[in-house]
């Protein structure tokens, strides 16, 4: 719910608690690392996100994509342009990556 609110101090709390008692819970992982994009601590964020980025998962799109917006929050756009660049061709974001590379040439 608080993330949904957009409370994503309370969201981040409440991820800390479940990964816990789940530490492998990779979704909960993600939805930290977008928390902590948005409390304004990119390099945390990044630091949560890598292991999914850099992994199997079916969210390792969805990772490289949060982690390009670290940077681009960041204003770090030669880092953002090279997480952009690992979003493969099969993900969710992989349109809106392309179009953002351009907008950032």
């Amino acid at each position: 719910k608080a993330f949904a609110a957009a409370d994503y101090a309370k969201a981040l709390a409440a991820l800390d608690q479940l990964l816990t008692s789940d530490p492998g819970n990779i979704t909960a992982q993600q939805y930290k690392g977008i928390c902590l994009i948005e409390t304004n601590r990119s390099a945390e964020a990044r630091a949560v996100l890598a292991p999914i980025a850099n992994g199997q998962s079916a969210l390792r799109g969805e990772a490289n994509w949060y982690i390009a917006l670290s940077y681009l929050k960041e204003e770090n756009y030669t880092a953002c342009k090279t997480a952009l660049q690992n979003i493969e061709p099969d993900a969710d974001h992989y349109k809106k990556a392309q179009e953002l590379l351009k907008e950032l040439k």
